[in-house]
């Protein structure tokens, strides 16, 4: 696999295109978040995350794609206001979100569809594209190379300064000796639980993936030994601008890890009196 992070290393070097997988050895306890699309996270669920984060205490916490949206770098026709706003709003919270979690040992960011919204923007090379690199450097006060989407995603959010190893969209997290894998996806099904599914059967083992904005498992035993796959929820408004009632579902996951053995807690997050609460031992 093409990188090794330790409790000692907490930033994994970021391996090359070709071998995508990056191995996590050590941890015992990890967070799973995804599809927050900073800046239109749902706030009060994310404290509602951070909070049972905090209790678990986990050795790593995975941001596993779509963490932040990418709106001024979409190709949909958008507001062009909001999306000139989005840019140093996106800045801001993406950054606090890092300092925030940094109480966890290890942290990866693994980029969704998103986040590759950066890359595809530089590689069109068009007057729009460097327009909107003009605007990233004057809020993050960096220079960025337009010929290197990666090293100038991490640059443009201070990923490393934060402390963070961020490996772009379609790299794939090995946990638990390599029988779980983390991944943001690729795959949209109809129904809940067939997305994981879909997963499960091009990766060949247990899995959790975001990209879906739903919450489902599927679970099978081969030859005595259960295995299964996660989808991993949202965290991310409701009630987008392109869409009024999606089909999608607040959460995220905790693993708990011994050896090549593992078990997945999904952790729902639903509403109480209008509120976000997480239902974790009784809630939040």
């Amino acid at each position: 696999m093409s990188a090794v992070a330790t409790r000692s290393s907490r930033v994994p070097t970021l391996g090359s295109n070709v071998d995508k997988r990056v191995a996590v050895h050590g941890v015992r306890r990890v967070v799973v978040l995804s599809d927050l699309q900073i800046p239109f996270e749902d706030a009060d669920a994310l404290a509602q995350a951070e909070a049972v984060a905090r209790r678990v205490k986990p050795d790593l916490i995975v941001l596993a794609g779509d963490v932040i949206d990418c709106y001024a770098e979409s190709e949909f026709v958008k507001d062009p206001v909001l999306a000139l706003r989005s840019i140093p709003e996106t800045h801001e919270r993406v950054r606090a979100l890092m300092k925030r979690l940094s109480f966890a040992p290890l942290r990866v960011w693994l980029g969704g569809n998103h986040e590759d919204r950066w890359r595809k923007v530089l590689w069109s090379n068009t007057s729009v594209a460097k327009q909107l690199v003009q605007q990233h450097q004057a809020v993050a006060g960096v220079p960025l190379n337009m010929n290197d989407p990666v090293g100038s995603f991490r640059a443009l959010y201070g990923v490393y300064e934060h402390g963070w190893a961020y490996y772009p969209y379609g790299h794939r997290l090995y946990l638990a000796e390599g029988s779980l894998v983390i991944t943001h996806g690729k795959y949209v099904s109809r129904h809940s639980g067939y997305s994981a599914r879909r997963t499960w059967e091009w990766l060949g083992r247990s899995c959790i993936v975001g990209h879906t904005h739903r919450l489902g498992t599927y679970l099978i035993t081969q030859d005595g030994v259960p295995v299964g796959a996660w989808e991993n929820g949202c965290l991310c408004q409701l009630e987008p601008e392109y869409d009024d009632a999606p089909n999608w579902q607040q959460g995220f996951s905790i693993v708990r890890i011994d050896g090549s053995t593992f078990h997945v807690v999904q952790v729902p997050i639903v509403r109480r009196d209008g509120k976000p609460v997480a239902v974790y031992r009784g809630g939040v």
